[in-house]
């Protein structure tokens, strides 16, 4: 009887100790899935087993962002009126070039320098003003031409630089230009010295749309700024006079509302600049005469029924010529040269508080004329080395990364 038993408990504990080995087996030899990412296998000292140890997944770090300039010296010669613009990864520049007689010359970032875009100048006589933007990929240029009783005239570069037709605008003599491109669509804006106001359009498919003109009653306009906002339309502009006004214009169908409106008696201003968050406009100008605000920058922001004050009023540091305003990433931005030291500056705006990302010793030279620019996490600025002949220049300020989602 008890022999019987053990048979049985012999059998049955030899086929359990078959079982756990063949458990133990397979379990060694299972294949890595696509799923076991972040194991790894460790061997112990016994051979048939071995053991899933996690090791937690490293953040991907991405490369460091490059700014797109790196050679800074766009040309040697005597400029004036410059301008940058920034599009897909390359690096453009619009001047007028006294060594030219002051044409025009554009030229483009190649990776390496700066070299002319198609044959230059791109204009026969003297031409103010250049504006360059980028429509469906292709570079274009509006100026104030000279040769043209100083009138608006525009080239598109194509392979070569062909003039736009311009016949649908109305006959002016011009004192301001600004343009400005949403997606395939440019606007333009430019003071009319003879009715004191400004005439506006659109140019979309090679198709010119005229906007209402706005009368300024044989005001002449100091400065214009010209900015988009979803659908909308702002014009910003300091007529001459007495009171120096400034008034900030959206486009509502048919006729210009006015949106904002500064007095600055006893004050002068200028350099005007607009810019937005994709929701609200920003504006910012600065005040000259009054001992309090002297060369201050002021920036406001409207919220849809007035405009406040972004910052302390007057709390740029140092004293400042040249301001325009970026925001990028809802972070506001503000570039002006500082008159102490004569170098580009640039601010964000941290809470209340402006905080300086630049030193002087990120820039060369002595600012004259500045343009601002924010593309890929980096600021640049261009500018008109006084020290080096008045030169123009283009570097990202400060060199290092600027802009983080994070801020």
């Amino acid at each position: 009887m008890f022999k019987k038993y053990w048979l049985i408990f012999f059998i049955f504990s030899l086929f359990f100790l078959i079982l756990v080995a063949g458990c133990v087996s397979s379990l060694s030899k299972r294949p890595i899935s696509s799923n076991s990412l972040g194991f790894y296998e460790i061997e112990q000292g016994i051979p048939q087993y071995s053991q899933s140890v996690y090791i937690p997944k490293k953040g991907i770090i991405p490369p460091p962002n490059v700014p797109i300039i790196s050679s800074i010296n766009i040309s040697n010669s005597v400029c004036d009126f410059l301008d940058i613009y920034l599009n897909n990864n390359k690096a453009y520049a619009t001047y007028s070039d006294a060594k030219q007689n002051y044409k025009v010359m554009v030229k483009i970032y190649n990776g390496k320098q700066w070299e002319y875009l198609g044959t230059n100048p791109i204009t026969d006589d003297h031409a103010y003003w250049p504006n360059i933007e980028i429509v469906n990929n292709k570079p274009v240029v509006f100026y104030v031409d000279r040769k043209n009783n100083f009138s608006v005239s525009g080239k598109i570069f194509n392979e070569s630089w062909n003039y736009i037709p311009l016949n649908e605008l109305p006959v002016s003599r011009v004192g301001v230009l600004k343009t400005h491109t949403k997606s395939d669509t440019l606007f333009l804006a430019y003071s009319d010295l003879t009715s004191g106001g400004i005439i506006a359009a659109s140019w979309k498919n090679k198709v010119w749309t005229i906007l209402p003109a706005i009368n300024r009653y044989n005001q002449q306009i100091l400065d214009l700024a010209l900015m988009t906002i979803k659908d909308d339309v702002y014009v910003a502009l300091i007529d001459s006079s007495n009171e120096y006004k400034i008034l900030v214009y959206k486009l509502n169908k048919d006729q210009w509302d006015v949106v904002g409106e500064f007095s600055v008696i006893d004050y002068l201003a200028g350099d005007l600049s607009l810019s937005s968050d994709g929701n609200n406009p920003y504006i910012s100008y600065i005040t000259y005469k009054d001992a309090s605000s002297s060369c201050k920058v002021n920036v406001k922001r409207f919220n849809g029924k007035e405009w406040k004050n972004i910052g302390n009023p007057y709390s740029t540091p140092g004293k400042a010529r040249f301001a325009e305003l970026q925001i990028v990433n809802n972070q506001v931005l503000l570039a002006y040269a500082d008159l102490e030291t004569q170098k580009p500056t640039v601010l964000r705006l941290m809470k209340d508080n402006w905080t300086a990302i630049t030193r002087s010793a990120d820039s060369k030279g002595k600012t004259s004329q500045l343009v601002h620019r924010v593309y890929k996490n980096f600021s640049y600025v261009g500018y008109l080395d006084e020290e080096n002949n008045y030169s123009a220049v283009a570097l990202p300020l400060p060199s290092t990364e600027l802009i983080q989602s994070n801020y």
